[in-house]
């Protein structure tokens, strides 16, 4: 049995989303791991108890595997406890806060969102009194059975609106989704059901007891509403209870419930949402980051949502954390012109910001950095003028199984749509590193950021390049498209590219002369494409590269497969390095190699610095 000690390094520690990816990746192997923090311990694929150690961001904890596939299933543990497998970082790009919002020091509840919104009330009523009454017990095992079928209807539901959110770009919802059927396939709770319709339950009654029992055994209310929310879902299923559907006519919604779930947000995309009003009042709950990443107003805390009348026209006021039901003919016609004072006023700081320019008059051209559809409509609206990097790797993470060709070739097309005329550039996969992608089955290396990654991977991969080609081949067709080629070291690597994308060009689309022609760039990143720029750009379309304000080269900073980092000036002289050894160590010398200084830190968090002898000179907690 192996036991690997890590410490959880996911921002906002491990919640729903890293721990339903990890669930989903550890679920086709051959492992049994469990997690723990000194005595208390979970099953590593149950999203119930993981939840339930509420692992923090700064904790130390244990891993424990054994079968066939333990090293692997601890390999993915280890990636979810460090980064969370990635999976949230180009929201957090999209919205400026995304999963930085669910730290303590998020907004007010009723500064959640501004803006003034129009929409017609739906209440997402959990009165289940009416529907038990009219629900009929059956026998343990037609309960039991009941309780499966539901089961399994939520977890299709789910499945349809994460798709719908991965379609629209929605990554964090997706997220979401997928880790509400996680947990309402933990094993722990299934069984918290079963001794309950044993005892007499019905199984909606059941389900309500089980989550609420798993809920008190969150410490972070956050989590407890999760599991709230996924047993109210499956009881709804049970009782029969309909699905919120909206007008009919476009009119937009404004959900109302004690808690909207991102499930019944995921339901009503784009303009189909007005705004949100929940007696919940957690500004950090996943309603709440929804609806600001949307963009919508937000009124939290509300102290009788009963009391708003499903169906009835309200205009809800962000700023004024307001909501007006059944107005009147002059306060619609002010809201509505708030509204068009709003997007004119978005429209006027567009317009007016003109082109960029540095001060001796040079016009720079800004291009968006982004992982989605989505985040390109939202970067357009604030004056990029295309996409200077569409980071494909969103596509790879966080899944057991490699994005098809269809899938990849959708989502660059629908991206260069999105662009219209101005250019799409698309960085072929940047895997390794800090991006694990347990799909590649990457082997360790003892320094993974200079090691096999990015395109060195792509190139020990044919089949997984060539796939990646002819996606961005496809997605030519429907917009500018151009590649950009990561961790560049050497002008054979841009070669081989190029010869894979014309291969791939012509198995496509024949000798035809309307065949796309796709740009091909390079990252100027690693200290050797630093050196080589000049002969790099001979093989390349385009480069990016990263030098003053001069343009000129400052220096450059290697790091060696052991760790070793050292820094060089502009002609290539060592200016100093630093080393970390195996227990956290790090230490400093100067150009002749000599000690500086170093620094250690604590499990505690407590960093103690001390100088070249070795005396403390100072410490940080």
């Amino acid at each position: 049995m192996k036991k690997t000690t890590v410490r959880v390094l996911c921002p906002n520690g491990i919640h729903i989303s890293p721990a339903g990816v990890m669930a989903k990746l550890l679920a086709p192997l051959s492992a049994r791991v469990e997690i723990g923090r000194g005595d208390a311990r979970a099953n590593a694929a149950d999203v119930d108890e993981v939840l339930g150690l509420a692992l923090r961001e700064g904790e130390d904890i244990w891993i424990q595997a054994e079968g066939a596939d333990a090293d692997k299933a601890t390999e993915i543990v280890c990636s979810v406890m460090r980064e969370g497998v990635k999976m949230l970082a180009h929201l957090q790009a999209a919205s400026g806060r995304g999963e930085a919002a669910e730290k303590k020091d998020a907004p007010p509840a009723a500064a959640i969102a501004s803006g003034v919104r129009i929409g017609r009330i739906r209440q997402i009523a959990d009165d289940f009194d009416l529907w038990f009454a009219s629900y009929i017990k059956g026998t343990p095992m037609e309960e039991a059975r009941r309780f499966g079928e539901a089961v399994k209807a939520f977890g299709a539901r789910m499945e349809k609106a994460s798709r719908a959110a991965a379609g629209a770009g929605d990554t964090r919802a997706q997220l979401i989704l997928d880790g509400y059927k996680m947990m309402a396939d933990a094993p722990g709770f299934h069984a918290e059901v079963g001794r309950a319709i044993n005892d007499g339950a019905a199984a909606p009654e059941a389900v309500l007891r089980a989550k609420e029992t798993l809920a008190k055994t969150m410490l972070l209310q956050e989590r407890a509403g999760d599991q709230r929310e996924v047993g109210r879902s499956i009881a709804r299923i049970l009782l029969g209870v309909p699905e919120a559907s909206d007008a009919g006519d476009g009119t937009p919604l404004i959900l109302v419930g004690e808690e909207i779930s991102p499930e019944m947000m995921a339901r009503f995309p784009g303009k189909r949402l007005a705004g949100i009003v929940e007696a919940s009042d957690s500004p950090s709950g996943h309603a709440a980051i929804l609806a600001r990443m949307r963009g919508i107003p937000a009124l939290l805390d509300y102290a009788d949502v009963k009391s708003l009348p499903d169906g009835a026209t309200a205009i809800i006021d962000g700023e004024k954390k307001t909501i007006v039901v059944n107005p009147s003919g002059e306060e619609l016609r002010r809201a509505r012109g708030m509204m068009e004072k709003e997007q004119a006023e978005a429209r006027r700081l567009l317009e007016e910001s003109g082109p960029v320019r540095t001060s001796d008059g040079t016009e720079i051209t800004l291009r968006a950095n982004v992982g989605s559809v989505e985040e390109i409509e939202a970067a357009q609206k604030i004056g990029a003028e295309g996409v200077g990097l569409f980071r494909s790797e969103f596509l790879f993470l966080g899944r057991a199984s490699l994005p098809s060709e269809d899938e990849q070739a959708g989502v660059y097309a629908q991206s260069a749509k999105a662009c219209g005329e101005k250019p799409c550039v698309i960085r072929t996969l940047d895997a390794g590193g800090d991006k694990e992608i347990p799909a590649l089955h990457l082997p360790k290396e003892a320094n993974p950021f200079l090691g096999v990654r990015a395109i060195r991977v792509s190139l020990a991969q044919p089949e997984l390049l060539s796939t990646q080609l002819r996606a961005v081949l496809r997605a030519a067709k429907d917009g500018a498209v151009a590649l950009l080629l990561p961790m560049i070291v050497s002008v054979e690597e841009i070669r081989a590219v190029r010869e894979r994308l014309e291969h791939e060009r012509r198995a496509l689309f024949g000798e035809k002369g309307d065949a796309p022609r796709v740009p091909v760039g390079v990252m100027i990143e690693t200290p050797a494409a630093a050196l080589t720029a000049a002969a790099l750009a001979c093989h390349a379309d385009t480069k990016t590269t990263f030098r003053d304000s001069q343009g000129r080269i400052q220096g450059t900073v290697t790091t060696d497969r052991y760790g070793k980092t050292t820094y060089r000036d502009a002609m290539g002289r060592v200016q100093g390095s630093q080393t970390t050894d195996r227990y956290g160590k790090t230490t400093y010398r100067d150009a002749m190699g000599r000690v500086q200084g170093s620094e250690t830190t604590d499990r505690f968090g407590k960093t103690t610095y001390r100088d070249a002898q070795g005396r403390v000179i100072g410490t940080k907690k």
